[in-house]
């Protein structure tokens, strides 16, 4: 398997998991606002080039969102940086 391949068939897996979360997420949300004592929050992360445009129902879900958003953006840097290295 070549390197091409290799990132490829990494690549799809990746959209393939994140496919899936998304789902359950939706059925777990779903699920959980059928009892009438629990109160649903939540957040949107919306990235336009590099700036995050973070949005939610209360300050503690839009402070997670953007939490998350620099860990995801820091994770694609290291991800850019070795595929950018591996392919010298």
């Amino acid at each position: 398997m070549s390197n091409a391949e290799a990132f490829y068939s990494s690549g799809f897996a990746l959209v393939f998991v994140g496919a899936l979360i998304i789902i359950l997420a939706f059925f777990l949300l779903f699920f959980s606002s059928a009892k009438k004592d629990r109160k649903t929050e939540g957040g949107a992360l919306v990235i336009v080039g590099p700036f995050p445009i973070a949005f939610g129902a209360d300050h503690k879900s839009t402070k997670t969102v953007l939490a998350l958003s620099i860990i995801l953006t820091i994770l694609l840097m290291i991800v850019t940086i070795i595929t950018y290295m591996v392919s010298r």
